[in-house]
């Protein structure tokens, strides 16, 4: 298999090579292709997606024992269900069970796979795969929320991670603010002076 996967990436970095080749960019260009395709394929051994990104941990947060990422399966729209793919990474050796629970922001509704199912003896670095299914109700800016709770060496902690979910064109664009206009009769203040 590393055999295979080594040849796949090797053959990507050679089209990219030649595709590169009398375009005109600049070598430093090619290089920061075949390090994209490079990583990508690194992804891809892992069994996650390369348009996966990390959750959010709250400011001041201690270093979880897990690490989240997510991605949306396609375009949030208002009343339209919409797949989150979200994938747990025990990052610690001694975690003794997962388990947890997604909640959304007010406008947005968790509609499935709101429990995670219980992992017992998750191996460290091992993907814990898990969909969640959310419905916006209108447009804005949201947030999917994973609240997990992990026990590790007889102890049980409590561990928030964030997903942005941006339904529809986001928030509205907020009134500018224009200087009032003049009443009608007042004196210019120029000619107040006069």
């Amino acid at each position: 298999m590393r055999n295979l996967t080594l040849n796949i990436v090797a053959a990507v970095g050679f089209m990219v090579a030649v595709s590169g080749c009398g375009s005109g960019k600049a070598p430093d260009a090619a290089a920061a292709a075949a390090k994209q395709v490079h990583k990508n394929a690194a992804w891809a051994t892992n069994g996650l997606s390369p348009g996966m990104v990390a959750a959010v941990t709250p400011p001041g947060a201690a270093p979880g024992s897990v690490q989240v990422k997510f991605e949306l399966q396609g375009r949030p729209d208002v009343a339209q269900p919409l797949d989150v793919d979200v994938v747990i990474i025990p990052v610690l050796g001694n975690v003794d069970r997962i388990s947890g629970r997604f909640t959304a922001d007010d406008g947005l509704d968790v509609v499935g796979g709101q429990d995670l199912p219980v992992a017992d003896k998750p191996v460290e670095g091992t993907a814990i795969h898990h969909s969640v299914r959310v419905l916006p109700k209108r447009e804005g800016i949201f947030t999917l929320t994973a609240v997990l709770t992990v026990d590790s060496a007889g102890r049980s902690t409590s561990e928030n991670y964030s997903m942005p979910v941006i339904a529809g064109a986001g928030l509205p664009e907020a009134p500018s603010k224009a200087a009032p206009a003049p009443e009608a009769g007042a004196a210019h203040p120029a000619a107040a002076t006069q």
